[in-house]
């Protein structure tokens, strides 16, 4: 297996075929007006795999819509022998996205920045844990990206 991981633009070298092409057969874009022969498209699966290609987050949220993820901020940290209500409720909750499709990507609170700053990758949703003030979820309040809190409040256009 290789060390590394491959890109894109190297399935799509070694397959004699664009980027684009390695794209849709990669996202399984069959309808429409795209459309490839099976060779290629077997070419493609096998030297994606060969390559240990994994598809980039930040660029595919570069060209979608929808975006399938989800923010869960405000985490303090993960600690395997506490396990309460919040804890509960932010598991119930990831398992719940992860049936529907969606990814989930989790800030833990640093002394860098907010806790409920906005994520660096463009998100669907955001779940605030624990928000103590409302003064705390103004970036998010601004930004029109839908928010949830769990066990604190909410700002004025969060849920």
């Amino acid at each position: 297996m290789p060390r590394g991981l491959g890109t894109l633009a190297e399935v799509a070298r070694q397959c004699e075929v664009s980027t684009s092409t390695v794209s849709r057969v990669l996202n399984n874009k069959r309808q429409g007006r795209f459309s490839v022969s099976e060779d290629v498209r077997i070419r493609v699966l096998r030297v994606a795999q060969e390559l240990n290609y994994r598809p980039s987050m930040a660029a595919r949220n570069l060209a979608v819509v929808k975006t399938k993820l989800v923010a869960v901020m405000g985490v303090a940290g993960i600690w395997s022998d506490r396990v309460g209500p919040v804890e509960e409720a932010v598991g119930a909750m990831a398992e719940s996205l992860d049936n529907a499709g969606y990814d989930i990507y989790i800030s833990f609170m640093s002394r860098r920045h907010s806790p409920f700053d906005l994520p660096p990758l463009r998100v669907d949703g955001i779940v605030a844990v624990g928000p103590r003030n409302v003064e705390m979820l103004s970036a998010l309040d601004l930004s029109g990206v839908p928010y949830v809190s769990i066990n604190g409040l909410t700002g004025e256009k969060g849920s």
